[in-house]
């Protein structure tokens, strides 16, 4: 799969250019397909969402009419993008053009290139941006942490990382889209032939994972050396905004792999609940135990079962207990900080903590606040993941 503007990447064809469609710039293209006969005299076949349709229009030679009855009925089936070498029309009806902008279609024109040649440079594209899938579930697996060595070996050996030696992982978990940062990573490793040396690249659950090989460099990177790794790439300043990075503790050998790839992914979520610093696995503290959480569904809905039993208390008696228990999980459970900020008496803050333990049905003081920080937590990285 690639992203609609990669193609703007293709310089061997003569003046590629966006004449409509532009809001459907970030769209993807799963396929790239060919349209050349007359659908006067043949039915239009099905198109899909994702697919890149290349045409010389040839079908409508004499016949301009045709070029604006076709393609309404080709953007009507809601394509992903339309590429029209101009040898036949090099300006399209308005009608075309006007709903384009309206449905975020892309329109390409371009000149004196083969249409088969573009064909090729597209997969080419497709086939480039493949070399990071594939590995999910062996990903899976190895993370799952149940693998024998033997399995473990064979698992590297499918993924072409069996002499992989000592490493570290770094995880980047994108909040846009993939393919910006894979066509990034493939742009520079054209122009840095040494990347592949030191890193080996692969995408699994929409996070980039990038393997350092300690051997080539002697030393662990860690988070200076990821951050300096990102301005090689050429990551921008905005794209670093937009991700969240976490950073393996250094292994010692590639039976330990499946650790690494769950401290690197746990520290990336982290990262998001920490507006997108970048964290080193050793420095987790409390979130170490809480992230691998997400995935226990019961924990899941116990949290929000909890935290939803505030919000009604609130909802029911004009009261702000949902609000407090956040402050006061902000602020290191400082009952003053919090009633300072909420504009409060400290009895009054403690009075409605008092309120959440009942409504928790936590018995035990000693655990309460324990309790209320996994729910409160819980309650926050729910809703970053989305679940």
């Amino acid at each position: 799969m690639i992203c609609i503007k990669e193609l703007l990447r293709l310089t061997n064809i003569e003046r590629l250019r966006l004449i409509a469609g532009k809001n459907g710039i970030e769209h993807s293209v799963s396929a790239a397909v060919l349209f050349e006969y007359d659908p006067s005299h043949v039915l239009l076949p099905d198109f899909y969402e994702g697919d890149l349709v290349l045409t010389t229009l040839a079908y409508a030679r004499g016949e301009p009419g045709l070029v604006r009855q076709s393609l309404l009925a080709l953007l009507n089936q809601k394509v992903a993008g339309v590429m029209i070498k101009t040898a036949y029309f090099s300006e399209l009806p308005p009608e075309v053009l006007s709903l384009a902008d309206q449905l975020g279609t892309p329109i390409f024109l371009f000149d004196n290139t083969y249409i088969e040649d573009v064909l090729l440079q597209i997969t080419d594209l497709f086939r480039g941006n493949s070399r990071f899938r594939g590995y999910e579930k062996d990903i899976a697996l190895l993370m799952k942490g149940e693998l024998s060595k033997p399995q473990v070996r064979e698992k590297l050996k499918n993924m072409n990382l069996g002499t992989l030696g000592t490493f570290e992982c770094i995880c980047i978990h994108p909040e846009g889209i993939m393919s910006a940062y894979e066509t990034l990573i493939l742009s520079s490793i054209e122009r840095d032939h040494e990347l592949e040396k030191e890193f080996l690249f692969m995408e699994a659950d929409q996070t980039m994972i990038i393997l350092h090989k300690i051997q080539e460099c002697g030393q662990q990177i860690g988070i200076e050396g990821a951050e300096s790794l990102f301005e090689r790439i050429g990551l921008t300043e905005e794209m670093r905004r937009q991700c969240s990075v976490g950073v393996s503790n250094l292994k010692e050998n590639q039976f330990e792999i499946g650790n690494a790839l769950m401290e690197a992914m746990v520290a990336s979520k982290s990262s998001r609940y920490r507006d997108n610093q970048t964290i080193q696995a050793g420095s987790l503290g409390i979130d170490a135990y809480l992230f691998p959480l997400l995935q226990n569904r019961f924990v899941v809905h116990r949290c929000m079962e909890d935290y939803e039993r505030l919000l009604n208390y609130d909802r029911e008696n004009h009261a702000s207990l949902a609000e407090t228990a956040r402050i006061f999980i902000d602020n290191d459970l400082n009952v003053s900080v919090t009633a300072e900020k909420m504009y409060q008496h400290t009895n009054t803050i403690r009075y409605r903590l008092r309120k959440i333990r009942s409504l928790i049905n936590c018995k035990s003081e000693s655990t309460f606040h324990a309790m209320l920080y996994l729910i409160m937590t819980m309650r926050k990285m729910i809703d970053l993941e989305g679940i």
